[in-house]
């Protein structure tokens, strides 16, 4: 059992007792900032007065008492929230939180840290709070923000498909819950999961913050729950190009503009050349297809895997005679040029530009979004504080939100491959045909898709998508090639012998397989070959529901070669899913080639970036 969820149920078992004495209510809502730049404080010298303590103030509010520095005694409930309830040693460790990454951001102004926080005023309040009563406002209201967060996550589940219409029966029938499939199977959770790889951060989180105190763990560990469901609800989140072009507008004042493009850096013209008229030449004539290209062909390692994509690049940003190539007035999407640098020639691809008051109007409405979340929440279920309850003594550690949140560097929504079956969409269409009899290729593609490009492709949208790759005889087998650069990954290579599909996933890769009459299926039939096991039995995601009921190795998820290969006739290998860009700044290992371009971060760095920072400045709201 967590620590948190242990905390919780004490808690609940203590709120029968709480009689709430002296100062309460709940906190203000929050107050701008001043605009002018506050007077520089001095520390004292030997020879001045010593800062006082200001007067108690507000019974209702963190002005409640002038100075709560005093013995913290830790089991005192000092705050309720609907059945959640907040005790001293809790907030402490919130405070604590709170102050260090303050300290840790070197944000300006700031108190002198070396000073009780108690006899500094801050002048971020309009109300002349202390550091301390600021610091604490912040972790009321961050504990208020973590809690109805997680409070709702135990009843919300993701938003499904409308031709999402399985029967219960056919589960019971021929699935069963000890399947090593089952929760990966899409719509089963009855609420949402913290997903495994941020789960497996708040299970190290004693070793991460070693030497942490226990009031300290429990906080980080509810954080990251609320951070993690905050996150869930995020992606779910839309921005519509209407609402987008309408808030644009309120940034009209913001000039200039931002580029994406693709670039395929080589050591030769002729190569370079080469390259753009094998695209020109190409079935597909369009971006997907130039990224395959510079996926197997460019020097630039920064960006090679991922289709040698730069996105949002600002004027200046690039090396010069790219720059002046991409900040063309002229340029449109779709073009391409051979453009010579220092580094070499590169064969570019311009993808498009967006203007500087469309970006901003971007952030600005996923925090508003991100806002709504929150503070509705926060308004269903109020918090009520015993401020007189409340002691604090000096912040006391260098851990900050840096250390105990989260760092969302691998943009992970899905770390594994989930589970999509086909008869579950009795309803959908692929095609001119229908998707449960039809679906097993397109549905195999979304379970693999959903995986690699991290967000729900459900078989519905992909058919939607894709249906021209639907005939009588079933899925044209070109479609799992075609739709992968237009997803976001790439074949390593694509073969008939089974040996070389196992050599593929020794070395750490996924495959898709392509089966003819035989055990699986009694006509075509996909599969994802998911990993090896330990045992050298593969792991694999199979969309047609039946077999689940008749094939005994679903039961443990653990199919031999011989039962794959027997009717296997292609395997396509696929390169690994993306998940950090060596380029960027935030997550790369590798950097661009020097002289390239300057400072870059990767677009899933920015949407990371965007959510985590709308957490940390949504909680603390007071």
């Amino acid at each position: 059992m967590s620590r948190f969820v242990l905390l919780r149920r004490v808690l609940c078992l203590a709120l029968a007792l709480l009689m709430l004495t002296g100062c309460s209510g709940v906190l203000p809502t929050v107050k701008e900032a001043p605009t002018a730049a506050p007077e520089t404080q001095t520390a004292p010298t030997e020879t001045e007065p010593a800062p006082t303590t200001p007067p108690d103030g507000n019974p209702g509010d963190v002005t409640c008492k002038g100075s709560y520095t005093g013995t913290v005694k830790a089991s005192n409930l000092v705050a309720t929230a609907g059945e959640e309830a907040l005790t001293n040693g809790l907030l402490q460790a919130l405070y604590e939180l709170e102050a260090a990454t303050w300290k840790q951001s070197g944000s300006q102004p700031g108190p002198d840290w070396s000073q009780s926080l108690d006899t500094q005023v801050c002048p971020l309040d309009t109300d002349a709070v202390t550091w301390q009563q600021y610091f604490l406002g912040r972790a009321l209201a961050s504990w208020h923000s973590y809690v109805v967060l997680v409070r709702d996550s135990e009843t919300a589940q993701m938003p499904l498909d409308p031709e999402y219409k399985p029967y219960a029966g056919n589960y019971e029938k021929y699935m069963t819950d000890t399947m090593p499939c089952m929760p990966y199977l899409y719509g089963r959770d009855p609420s949402y999961k913290v997903n495994s790889l941020h789960q497996a951060f708040i299970d190290a989180l004693p070793e991460t913050l070693a030497g942490a105190s226990e009031e300290l763990l429990a906080a980080a560990e509810l954080a990251n729950y609320a951070y993690g469901y905050f996150t869930f609800r995020h992606f779910f989140t839309e921005i519509s190009d209407e609402e987008l072009q309408q808030r644009a507008g309120d940034y009209a004042s913001e000039q200039g503009y931002t580029v994406t493009f693709r670039h395929i850096l080589v050591s030769d013209r002729e190569t370079a050349d080469s390259l753009l008229e094998e695209f020109a030449a190409g079935r597909k004539v369009d971006e997907p297809r130039f990224a395959v290209l510079a996926n197997a062909n460019s020097l630039d390692e920064g960006t090679r895997l991922d289709g040698g994509l730069y996105d949002h690049i600002a004027p200046g940003q690039m090396a010069p005679e790219l720059d002046a190539w991409l900040f063309d007035e002229a340029r449109v999407p779709g073009d391409t040029a051979v453009v010579k640098t220092d580094l070499g020639y590169h064969a570019v691809y311009f993808s498009g530009r967006e203007d500087n008051a469309v970006t901003t109007a971007r952030q600005v409405l996923w925090l508003e979004k991100d806002g709504e979340l929150v503070r509705s929440l926060r308004e269903a279920m109020p918090m009520q504080v015993s401020y007189s309850a409340i002691t604090l003594a000096q912040p006391n550690t260098d851990i900050g939100y840096a250390q105990a949140l989260y760092p969302d560097i691998a943009h992970e929504q899905l770390p594994d491959v989930p589970l999509y079956i086909q008869q579950d969409y009795t309803e959908a269409m692929y095609g001119a045909f229908p998707l449960i009899s039809w679906g097993c290729g397109i549905t195999t593609l979304a379970m693999f898709a959903s995986y690699m490009a991290d967000e729900y492709l459900t078989p519905p949208a992909l058919a939607a998508r894709y249906g021209s790759y639907c005939y009588r005889s079933g899925t044209d087998a070109m479609l799992i090639t075609d739709a992968a650069p237009e997803l976001g990954y790439y074949v390593e290579d694509m073969v008939y012998d089974w040996h070389d599909a196992q050599k593929g996933m020794e070395e750490g890769h996924m495959v898709i397989c392509l089966q003819h009459k035989g055990y699986f299926t009694r006509g075509g039939h996909y599969l994802v070959l998911r990993s090896i096991n330990e045992d050298g039995t593969v792991s694999i995601r199979d969309s047609n529901l039946y077999n689940y009921g008749k094939l005994m190795p679903h039961k443990t998820d653990s199919f031999t070669w011989n039962q794959i290969s027997g009717s296997g006739v292609q395997y396509w290998v696929f390169q690994n899913k993306i998940t950090r860009i060596p380029a960027c700044s935030r997550c790369g290992e590798e950097a661009a080639p020097q002289g390239l371009l300057t400072d870059y971060t990767c677009p899933r760095c920015t949407s990371a970036l965007t959510r985590r920072g709308d957490f940390l400045e949504l909680c603390p709201e007071f």
